[in-house]
């Protein structure tokens, strides 16, 4: 976590006061050595940068109800296809693996949208979605789940978006007390 946090340093002070031309304002390259200079400023700034980082990090019981209220509006359309997709049942799903099973049912869903050329502009919901997930390094590959046809693997999606936002209601209380 230090080397991340020196490396985020470095980089942004070469960024921001490493050249001379880029500080052209008198009162500019004196910031920049001040903040150099100051082992606070550079704790703040990396406090800073790690809580832009964690952001986007894990799906809030909001964003699990909004996905959850975008899937029944196209449930209709998207269950149209006859493709086999990667559906891990709740029981297959570690805990810690949660946001990166539901990255993988949501590019399924992308890819039964781009096959079944869906243009319902209810369907960014989904892309919109997925970008806010990232993908977790100690979880299972997508292809390592079973297979399920489109009615399993919308059951089995919304039974995980319905175990997260247990999941997040359960957090919310126990942090509340």
């Amino acid at each position: 976590m230090t080397d991340f946090m020196t490396a985020l340093l470095v980089l942004l002070s070469y960024l921001t006061c490493a050249r001379e031309q880029r500080a052209r304002d008198a009162q500019f390259q004196p910031t920049c050595n001040l903040y150099r200079d100051s082992p606070k400023a550079q704790v703040y700034l990396c406090f800073l940068i790690l809580s832009f980082l964690s952001i986007c990090t894990r799906a809030d019981g909001s964003d699990v109800r909004d996905l959850k209220t975008c899937l029944e509006q196209l449930k209709r359309i998207i269950e149209k296809s006859d493709a086999m997709l990667y559906a891990p049942s709740v029981n297959e799903i570690e805990d810690k693996c949660s946001d990166m099973a539901l990255k993988c049912y949501l590019l399924e869903l992308m890819v039964v949208i781009d096959e079944e050329e869906i243009t319902d502009p209810r369907k960014d919901c989904i892309y919109a979605h997925h970008r806010t997930l990232l993908p977790l390094v100690d979880c299972p590959s997508c292809e390592t789940y079973s297979l399920g046809n489109i009615t399993i693997f919308m059951d089995r999606l919304i039974r995980l978006l319905e175990k997260m936002n247990e999941e997040t209601l359960l957090k919310n209380i126990i942090s509340h007390n």
